[in-house]
């Protein structure tokens, strides 16, 4: 890559229920809207997970106005929300990208029982238990393409799929910059936002490529091509982390084969222990 691109992930640290009221809406909206003028001269902002508590299509006209204002400016805007696809009738966890950025994700990997029921048409209207709100998403097309910033490509991760190495590193082959976007609001005052942290910086080393993570409440963060964190944004503290990425391209073993070598070598060693048991009982036979 020739130059580092200046970035602004937002932490609006907005409450997990609270915010899914219509009533918090427009102050939501106000908020990111403000902050977008402020950092209008960056050349990326990435909101996070279910940064807009509405559905796409219902803040169709902010949308606009958010991708008018960031194309003025050349700014790349990413942002997280749910949407409906009305052809097919169903609801995706997605990210969009607006401005100077262009394609968009919809979340592969779903959360069982917090995204979605399994085994729906047994369970679902059963037990009071499984008609979890936000429970009847749909998972994205398994090949999905990039989300591409001028002459670079991003690969992307919502929540709990940056625990999956092997989708990831299908993506970052092709990927100059690595995002996830997430909410652990839900995990509390635990240590789950810490270990979501870490698993993030694993993925960055696997692919040596940086990566950026934009979180609701924290641990938003910029980790190195090394895994190492850069800036980070502490929990419960709302907020925007200012930061260059150096996108960077190439392939390493990981990304090229993934889990492939070791799978062959548990394999070998299961072939080869069975050979020598047998080679053992063939000779106590005899």
């Amino acid at each position: 890559a020739d130059s580092a691109i200046q970035v602004s992930l937002v932490q609006p640290d907005n409450p997990v229920l609270g915010k899914w009221q219509p009533e918090t809406l427009p102050r939501i909206l106000d908020n990111f809207h403000t902050l977008a003028e402020e950092k209008k001269g960056q050349d990326l902002i990435i909101w996070p997970e279910s940064a807009i508590p509405a559905m796409r299509h219902e803040v169709q006209n902010f949308l606009e106005q958010m991708d008018n204002q960031a194309r003025e400016h050349n700014t790349a805007l990413i942002a997280g929300m749910p949407e409906y696809n009305f052809n097919d009738q169903r609801y995706f966890n997605s990210v969009v990208a607006l401005g100077a950025a262009s394609g968009g994700y919809q979340k592969r990997r779903l959360v069982p029982f917090g995204e979605y029921v399994p085994v729906e048409q047994w369970l679902r209207g059963i037990i009071g238990f499984f008609d979890l709100p936000m429970s009847a998403f749909s998972a994205g097309e398994d090949q999905q393409g990039l989300i591409t910033v001028g002459a670079y490509k991003i690969a992307t991760a919502i929540c709990y799929e940056i625990a999956y190495a092997r989708p990831l590193a299908r993506d970052a082959g092709k990927a100059d910059i690595l995002l996830t976007v997430s909410n652990d609001t839900w995990f509390g005052d635990s240590f789950g936002p810490h270990q979501h942290l870490q698993i993030a910086r694993i993925r960055a080393l696997e692919n040596q490529k940086p990566l950026l993570r934009a979180t609701n409440d924290g641990i938003t963060a910029f980790i190195s091509a090394k895994g190492d964190i850069e800036k980070q944004l502490s929990r419960f503290a709302p907020g925007v982390l200012d930061g260059e990425v150096m996108p960077r391209s190439g392939l390493t073993p990981y990304t090229q084969w993934a889990d492939a070598p070791v799978l062959a070598l548990c394999v070998a060693i299961a072939l080869l222990v069975g050979l020598r048991s047998r080679r053992g009982a063939d000779f106590a036979g005899s």
